[in-house]
């Protein structure tokens, strides 16, 4: 069996792996026995009970179960009535946390050219991969579980199993090419060292992923070996818990039983450990129960990194596991919901009306009762009337509504979101200035807990391309294109990345924004002159740019075909060939192009006749320009010939017989 191309040696004695698996296993257990773990699951699972919409209660670790908070308060929940605030508010921190995309950028390792080309490559690669694995999807199922436990993973690894079937290089086998992979891991899964007081501390010691996976699993990744493994019970209470998260929204957060889907399966073990003196590319162990599965160096293009992201919510400093949002909204929830239930119970009791009647008046069947309004008996009182009569009933307080108003204010504070943020002008009169304060002091709050998603997406971008650069062997293809639908397939080894896979993210960039207001700064400073003279056509080519008003096909297509024709025509410069001029083409652009190019690295190294071809060319496109701003002036009239001179001065007939 191989793995990332390597053959993993399993003729290990037995009696040793399963001392190797009773480690990694004890491992666990000890990860999982601290009082911090078992503490935070608990809170992990009431957070996702809230999320869906339950209330008043909380998971407790040794029954298992869903308990209420108070039960002295249960005769209120006669009235199911409800309402769920935790849910949205955690969709618009989640449109929050991923409306901008990271922005890669990757430097080279050295000044050389071959380095230069190669870091572009990467980013190429890196482009072309984050959307090819659904990255962006994947960013709000991780962004839901840092939002509900305060903090999740992204685990980067090679996939043997997957890509297309092809020949093995050293025979004549067929066998799947294997792809990089990026997958969500909830911390339900993951089991740090529990020494650890942050995820550096982890990063430089070890961490335990253990998942439930079917036997057919194990075949498949481990060929014979995994055949080896045999179906074991569910263990471990994480893994139990976090099936039953499955089933919460069927059968409600107190269903108990044997989860679903836990036949026929063993649970995944996969211990990664950080470079030692032992292991200088540190360690990979993979067991399922006795079976000892891998156990291995990682891939030395990792330089010893342990292939897994954590993303926080709520830093606490001196605590490895951040808060949750969802923590600190319960108690707002449980108020809400019990201010709305009470209410609600007021209005069922007196909608319907109270009326009051002396006993013995008579009331049939078909007159008021009990199921249609309340009736109060009375005594007869001597001359006093006897028909029942309508009772004043007290209206419900202001500060009732008054209270759910002041609740709502504290989800907004609490999480970060202001009513602009949410689309609301706070008032008709207040100025775009204001409106951008607003969103910036909403941006400026969440920009901490963003700077470091980006610093976790940087390290998840640099994993992708050192698994990339020692797993693609054969040739690959990557397709390029642009908004012109221009397309450029290449086809590039791992090799060819030099080891340029340190990747970055633009500080700054993952903040929400607002392009709104962004746009009208960009206009703003264009009509006033700011950014140069707003008739310039080359500015307001990169204007639109600036604004991204890439939406409006029309208004784009002139330019990404010029962007495109300029592209391809200045790599036939580089090659030595000379793309025609005419005089329809942007060449503003087209000298604005080139002197780009000769200002850059790529142009000192070329040829000297490559570099008087291009300059050449450019000169020839600024000869274009001039001709075509030169005024059309009429062409000079002939000077008069011999014959019509003498016919002029004689009055008679030309020397072509012609009357005068």
């Amino acid at each position: 069996m191989k793995i990332f191309g390597k053959e993993v040696d399993n003729s290990e004695d037995k009696e040793a792996e399963r001392k190797v698996c009773a480690h990694v296993r004890q491992l666990v257990d000890k990860s999982r026995a601290g009082a911090a773990r078992i503490a935070h699951e608990s809170i992990w699972m009431t957070n996702t009970a809230y999320a869906l919409g339950y209330d008043g209660i909380v998971f407790n670790t040794q029954t298992r179960s869903f308990q209420p908070v108070n039960r002295a308060a249960a005769y209120v929940k006669r009235n199911r009535l409800h309402i769920n605030k935790i849910l949205p508010t955690l969709q618009n921190r989640l449109a929050k946390l991923c409306k901008s995309p990271p922005k890669f950028e990757i430097p080279p390792e050295s000044n050389t050219q071959e380095d230069k080309d190669a870091a572009r490559l990467s980013l190429q690669i890196l482009d072309t991969k984050w959307t090819q694995m659904g990255m962006p999807s994947k960013r709000a199922l991780l962004t839901m579980w840092l939002q509900q436990c305060g903090h999740s993973y992204v685990q980067v690894g090679w996939d043997p199993c997957s890509g297309k079937m092809m020949k093995k290089p050293e025979s004549d086998e067929m066998d799947w090419e294997g792809d990089v992979y990026c997958e969500v891991v909830p911390p339900f899964e993951m089991f740090p060292d529990p020494h650890a007081k942050t995820f550096d501390d982890v990063l430089r010691s070890w961490i335990i992923r253990a998942r439930v996976r079917p036997l057919e699993y194990f075949v498949q990744m481990y060929g014979e070996k995994g055949k080896e493994v045999k179906e074991e019970s569910i263990w471990l209470l994480s893994a139990q818990y976090e099936n039953r998260i499955s089933g919460m929204n069927n059968r409600g957060p107190g269903a108990g039983g044997q989860p679903e889907g836990t036949k026929n399966c063993a649970i995944e073990l996969i211990k990664w450990e950080a470079a030692t003196r032992e292991h200088p590319h540190g360690r990979v162990i993979v067991c399922a129960g006795d079976t000892l599965l891998k156990d291995e160096e990682l891939p030395p293009t990792l330089g010893g990194m342990i292939p897994v992201a954590k993303f926080d919510d709520i830093l606490v400093a001196g605590k490895y596991y951040p808060e949750a949002i969802v923590t600190h909204l319960r108690p707002i929830q449980d108020q809400l919901n019990d201010t709305i239930r009470r209410r609600a119970e007021w209005a069922k009791r007196f909608i319907s009306g109270k009326y009051k009647a002396a006993r013995g008046s008579g009331l049939t069947a078909e007159s008021l009762n009990d199921s249609d309004s309340e009736v109060v008996y009375y005594d007869v009182v001597p001359n006093a009337p006897g028909g029942p009569e309508p009772i004043q009933v007290p209206q419900i307080p202001q500060f009732a509504y008054q209270e759910e108003e002041h609740l709502d204010l504290k989800f907004n504070e609490l999480s970060g979101i202001s009513e602009v943020s949410k689309g609301n002008i706070p008032s008709a009169s207040i100025p775009a200035l204001g409106m951008q304060l607003l969103v910036e002091s909403d941006d400026t709050r969440i920009g901490v807990e963003v700077e470091q998603h980006e610093e976790s997406y940087a390290r998840v971008a640099t994993l992708m391309l050192r698994f990339i650069e020692f797993g693609y062997v054969l040739p690959r293809k990557l397709k390029l294109g642009n908004k012109a639908s221009q397309y450029n397939i290449l086809e590039f080894q791992g090799q060819q990345l030099r080891g340029n896979t340190q990747v970055r993210v633009q500080r700054g960039s993952m903040l929400p924004g607002s392009k709104t207001l962004k746009r009208n700064d960009i206009m703003n400073a264009f009509q006033n002159g700011l950014l140069g003279d707003p008739n310039d056509p080359k500015l307001k080519e990169k204007v639109l740019g600036m604004i991204e008003f890439g939406d409006s096909q029309d208004m784009w297509e002139d330019y990404q075909l010029d962007t495109s024709q300029i592209k391809k025509g200045i790599d036939l410069l580089t090659q030595g060939e000379v793309p025609e001029i005419s005089q329809f083409d942007n060449n503003g652009m087209w000298v604005a192009q080139i002197n780009k190019l000769r200002k850059s690295d790529k142009y000192e190294i070329l040829e000297q006749h490559l570099k008087d071809i291009i300059m050449g060319h450019m000169f020839d496109r600024v000869a274009a320009i001039t001709d075509m701003m030169k005024p059309k002036m009429p062409p000079p009239e002939a000077p008069p010939s011999a014959g019509q001179i003498q016919q002029m001065a004689t009055g008679g007939p030309d020397q072509n017989g012609q009357p005068s």
